[in-house]
Order: structure tokens, then sequence, then C-alpha cells
């Protein structure tokens, strides 16, 4: 099967194939943009490498776009910005948040998982 992901250079030229704007931080958890890439509908940005990478996506529609599968022990609701995004993790760590906003869906994603501000500074940055 072919890969269905398109490499991009940069945040602008990802958010014209994709379609719409996503505005991502240029850093997250003091991690550094290391790859674009888009699909139909899905843009996505990666910060770090291995276990530090970091993985935001925004997609159209109201479905989980984390592409992440995994149960977490834990599960919290957090309120960031007046938006319900469910934060799901174990030992106090965050690997997976997901929400909808204005007819989009965003996922964070952290192997390694994320303290809960590092997590909601990193929601918070984006739309």
């Amino acid at each position: 099967i072919p890969n269905p992901w398109t490499d991009h250079e940069t945040a602008a030229d990802m958010e014209a194939a994709a379609g719409f704007a996503f505005s991502a931080p240029d850093a997250a958890n003091g991690l550094a943009a290391t790859a674009y890439r888009s699909m139909s509908g899905l843009a996505e940005v990666d910060y770090g490498e291995g276990d530090n990478e970091i993985t935001l996506r925004k997609g159209e529609g109201e479905s989980d776009v984390s592409g992440v599968y995994t149960t977490y022990a834990e599960e919290k609701q957090l309120d960031v910005n007046g938006v319900s995004v469910t934060a799901s993790g174990e030992n106090g760590a965050y690997m997976l948040a997901t929400w909808t906003d204005g007819g989009y869906s965003y996922s964070v994603y952290s192997a390694g998982g994320l303290t809960e501000q590092a997590l909601t500074e990193i929601i918070g940055a984006m739309k």
C-alpha cells in the first residue's frame, strides 16, 4: 500500500496541501518541529524523534484523527481555553489528548508522555 502522507518543507506548504490553516507551536515541550505532513483532510506536525517525538494533528470533521488505538489506565477531562480535551496516559504522564473545535478534530500524541502543564501549553498554541 502506498504511503498516503505527503511531506512538506514548511508549515505553509502543509496548510496549502491540507486545504485549511493549522497553527501549531514552533516548539513543543522544548522540541523543534522536524516534519510537516498532509493527506486528504489531515495535517500533521512532528517534533523531536524516537521516544521524545510529539505528533500534533488537525483534521476535518469530528472523528478521532490521532491514529492511536492504545487504551491508557488514566483519563482526565481538561478545560483548555474553554475547549473540553480528553487527556489519557499513565503514571501521571499524558500520552494522548483529543478534542474537537469548530468542525475540526485535533490530537497531541507523545510516546514518552507529557506533564499536564506541557500538554495544556501545546494545546493552547494549536488552532
